[in-house]
């Protein structure tokens, strides 16, 4: 799994294939997590209820990106490279 940002998962998104979507989740601590649905980890993941897990959803490229990015954005309170520069949380973050 890999914890990014908005703008990330979104070109991560537009890559992906009904056969092959990108699962998001969010973090126990704010962070928004992106994986191939199709690995045995995110599979066990989403064999679980969502509020166990933190699923946001599971998207391809045949869905609606400005839908998505406003699902992400909803949610994403952290920036995991904008805290590794700048040693700061809070607010919303692309």
């Amino acid at each position: 799994m890999s914890i990014s940002t908005v703008k990330v998962i979104i070109d991560r998104i537009k890559a992906a294939t009904s056969q092959s979507p990108i699962a998001v989740f969010k973090t126990p601590d704010g962070f928004l997590d992106a994986s191939f649905a199709s690995t045995v980890e995110c599979q066990r993941l989403l064999q679980m209820p969502a509020e166990d897990t933190g699923l946001i959803g599971v998207y391809d490229k045949s869905l609606c990106m400005d839908e998505i990015r406003s699902d992400l954005r909803a949610v994403n309170t952290r920036n995991p490279f904008y805290e590794k520069n700048n040693n700061q949380g809070g607010g919303h973050y692309e």
